[in-house]
């Protein structure tokens, strides 16, 4: 706050000793000075406050440190912020499969469909890396099935070369993955026949067949 005035108020003012109704007036003066000063100061931003460095969420992300980003989200962290590949923290939260985390960044105005540079979305990423749970997520939260990466593959082809490459069975035993990557193809599939069929009958009420009639007939 800017300091206002100096001396004493009650003192001598203006050549007027002594006199009460000058010395109201002027601490009228002051007090308005004064409340508006403080009011100027709740509206300015304060000058010497750090900026927040996206950075910090960005590496918590490489290290697959989810505490460390919802850390950096509520100081301020941009959840819309991408790395020099244009990969956005949704792209790397996806990966991992933290679905709170997930919601907080939703919340916080991330792009579910964001693709980086190679055309990837986190819808890509949660189903490149078998997290079952997050892809599910991801689909009931609207992320579009259909986008295809830079070399013309959707989340579903991507999980079928996946699969084509993963062992069912890891010495002797179920392979987890296998199965996550299984169930989401299974997932993908279902809900994009579904946007598909929606797509069908959209297409249909905008280009109605008339039906046939007996007009003109004996």
């Amino acid at each position: 706050m800017a300091f206002v005035g100096s001396g004493f108020v009650g003192g001598p003012v203006g050549g007027h000793r002594g006199c009460c109704v000058c010395s109201r007036r002027k601490i009228g003066r002051l007090a308005v000075r004064m409340e508006a000063d403080v009011e100027n100061e709740k509206a300015v931003e304060n000058p010497l406050a750090p900026a927040v460095d996206n950075t910090k969420m960005f590496e918590a992300a490489s290290k697959q440190d989810v505490s460390a980003i919802d850390d950096a989200l509520d100081e301020g962290a941009d959840a819309t912020a991408t790395d020099p590949n244009g990969r956005s923290i949704l792209h790397y939260v996806a990966a991992i499969g933290a679905v709170p985390t997930i919601t907080t960044l939703l919340e916080k105005g991330a792009e579910i469909d964001a693709q980086d540079v190679t055309g990837l979305t986190p819808l890509h990423m949660a189903a490149g890396y078998a997290r079952q749970g997050t892809v599910e997520y991801l689909l009931d939260q609207g992320a579009d099935p259909s986008i295809q990466n830079g070399q013309s593959q959707t989340a579903f082809d991507l999980v079928e070369l996946l699969l084509s490459k993963e062992p069912e069975k890891k010495f002797f035993m179920k392979n987890k993955k296998h199965e996550n990557l299984s169930n989401i193809r299974l997932m993908l599939r279902s809900v994009t026949k579904l946007v598909q069929d929606q797509s069908t009958q959209e297409d249909s009420k905008d280009n109605p067949v008339a039906a046939p009639t007996n007009e003109g007939s004996a």
